[in-house]
């Protein structure tokens, strides 16, 4: 198949690893075609003209290098600020990561993510680029990072290190305040074999920790692991809210201690077990447009407030039916609407 030069150069104009699920390899080999679909000719004056014009434009990946040259046809930037290329032989291209600032961050490989995170400070959102994440320890997240995030751009996976407990986990131990987090965008996260994917401490602190999973992020179990593992052992309260679009979770531990803890979950499939330890305290379980697995919720106590809104179970696979009680077969004494 023949491709004309101008499409080409358009279509390198306006590639991004956010469409590409794997940016490292296929974004890689994407680039080394196209460039060797264009050729080097030309002035390095138009080259520099062209990336004053290109360089200001937020996450354009595609740019002109002086090591290359141009010539043949004119340049015209069109609506949304895409650059078309008329009737012109390119050169080559290379990888332009967004810019960072002290409020968010932008990484492409584990060992940046491993080190923003560490450095996380209040407020601050971690972008990460389409890609695999083998992390080499626990994601910890600091105390400093209250009111930050993590937010996946596109599909990005992240594998807990095989000799940590769990992938990502946030531990508070301050004596008063709230600590809150986020996680969101198109994380995909698992631990290491067998092992847990995120967990949640409150620790012997009164602290509130708060932590939200939002857009399609989701944690799964890895074998015989745990996806969400929340416990609270403080005065403090845990919270942890779920709104999804969808997507699936493996199996959640959750020990509840006070009457503050809350735990809700919005628009999920929660597709293996949810083990509650018996507390006897009016802690919190909230389920709305949820598919619940069938007489899989155990453990709870009958003081827990549990509700069910909008959901349903499977007693045989991809055959919806309406929650009753006999999904919840142990502690709980929930209100199903």
């Amino acid at each position: 198949m023949s491709v004309s030069l101008e499409k080409t150069a358009y279509i390198g104009s306006v590639i991004s690893p956010a469409i590409i699920n794997d940016s490292t390899a296929l974004y890689g080999k994407l680039v080394q075609l196209l460039n060797k679909m264009m050729k080097n000719e030309g002035s390095t004056s138009t080259v520099a003209a062209l990336n004053a014009l290109t360089d200001p434009m937020p996450n354009l990946i595609v740019k002109m290098t002086d090591a290359g040259t141009l010539s043949l046809g004119s340049l015209v930037v069109a609506i949304d600020d895409y650059v078309y290329f008329d009737g012109l032989n390119w050169l080559a291209a290379e990888w332009i990561s967004p810019v960072s600032s002290a409020r968010q961050v932008y990484v492409n490989n584990v060992t940046d993510l491993e080190i923003a995170v560490a450095a996380q400070t209040a407020g601050q959102f971690i972008h990460l680029m389409p890609g695999t994440y083998n992390l080499t320890e626990s994601l910890a997240i600091p105390l400093a990072a209250d009111g930050g995030g993590l937010i996946g751009e596109g599909i990005v996976v992240i594998n807990g290190a095989a000799a940590a407990d769990e992938a990502i986990k946030i531990n508070t131990a301050d004596a008063t305040g709230t600590f809150e987090y986020t996680i969101g965008g198109g994380i995909e996260t698992k631990g290491g074999a067998n092992k847990i994917a995120l967990k949640i401490v409150n620790g012997a602190s009164a602290q509130k920790t708060i932590v939200y999973v939002k857009d399609s992020a989701n944690f799964l179990d890895n074998g015989t692991g745990v996806a969400i593992s929340a416990v609270n052992t403080g005065t403090g309260a845990v919270r942890l809210y779920v709104n999804g679009n969808g997507q699936g979770f493996d199996t959640m531990n959750i020990t509840p201690k006070v009457a503050d803890d809350r735990f809700t979950f919005n628009n999920i499939d929660i597709d293996e077990n949810m083990v509650v330890a018996s507390v006897a305290v009016a802690a919190t379980f909230y389920f709305r447009n949820c598919k619940i697995p069938h007489a899989g919720i155990t453990g709870g106590n009958a003081t827990n407030v549990i509700g069910f809104v909008g959901c349903w179970t499977e007693e045989v696979a991809f055959v919806p039916v309406a929650v009753d009680a006999s999904d919840t077969p142990d502690g709980f004494s929930g209100t199903i609407l």
